[in-house]
């Protein structure tokens, strides 16, 4: 949707002073839809030439799109992501790494909502540079986004003090609306990851490659081991009751030998 020939607008001069006072700010592109890289090489433009540029599992071609930003020794690429959650856990130690402070985060007007916590915004700064149509959407959604606290980003970069500053692409996509049970569930996730260092990248990889077939294997699985445990635990116990039955009495012939 935005190539070269897109029109360019600068960042206001306060805003990139103040960039240049800020400690250690990068830009963070949750990888997907082309026009996010677009966005990310036009951003990286406008902003002081030391801001990094971290990209999580981009689409084809992210290399040639991202040329100008590489030969500047910006660029940090990673393919390891497989869902939104991912993007955040597997760049996490590298923004660290690099001191990063705060992040400029890029993605499509759609899938902000779910990647951002719009508590910390207002509805104004949001949807700076979005359609009508999102627009609309977002300041709706606005009142449920609230309702749960904090999203991804605000759960994930906040465990390393890091702040976000959202970026959707500007005139970006503002379909497919995202349901408010993947927010649900990704902050879920997003805690569990804080709380245990655990993001399920390899389930989420299945999940998407296999779809359901995936779930339905990992369900019958589970229930075999719940079905196993439950009949098997009985005779584990008497079994137990047997070997210490028969330690005892060994005990005893033992106790009886000696003594005679």
């Amino acid at each position: 949707r935005l190539g070269a020939s897109a029109p360019r607008r600068a960042m206001a001069p306060a805003a990139v002073a103040g960039l240049r006072l800020a400690q250690a700010v990068a830009i963070l592109v949750l990888g997907g839809e082309p026009e996010r890289d677009y966005y990310a090489v036009r951003l990286a433009s406008e902003v002081p030439s030391d801001v990094l540029v971290f990209v999580s599992s981009p689409a084809a071609g992210a290399e040639e799109r991202y040329r100008l930003v590489s030969q500047a020794g910006r660029l940090r690429l990673s393919f390891d992501a497989v869902d939104t959650v991912t993007n955040f856990s597997t760049l996490y130690q590298a923004l660290l790494a690099a001191k990063v402070t705060k992040v400029l985060l890029v993605t499509s007007p759609y899938h902000m909502p779910r990647a951002e916590a719009m508590g910390t915004h207002s509805s104004a700064e949001y949807v700076e540079g979005v359609s009508a149509c999102t627009a609309r959407h977002r300041i709706s959604s606005l009142s449920l986004r609230r309702s749960l606290g904090v999203a991804i980003a605000s759960i994930m970069l906040g465990a390393g003090d890091i702040s976000f500053e959202p970026k959707p692409v500007p005139d970006g996509l503002s379909v497919p609306v995202e349901p408010s049970w993947k927010t649900w569930r990704d902050s879920l996730r997003s805690w569990i990851w804080r709380c245990t260092g655990m993001d399920f990248r390899f389930v989420a990889g299945n999940l998407k490659n296999f779809g359901w077939r995936f779930a339905a294997l990992g369900a019958a699985i589970s229930a075999a081991f719940i079905w196993a445990a439950c009949c098997l635990r009985p005779r584990f116990f008497k079994l137990r009751k047997y070997i210490s039955l028969v330690g005892a009495r060994n005990g005893e012939a033992d106790d009886i030998a000696h003594a005679v």
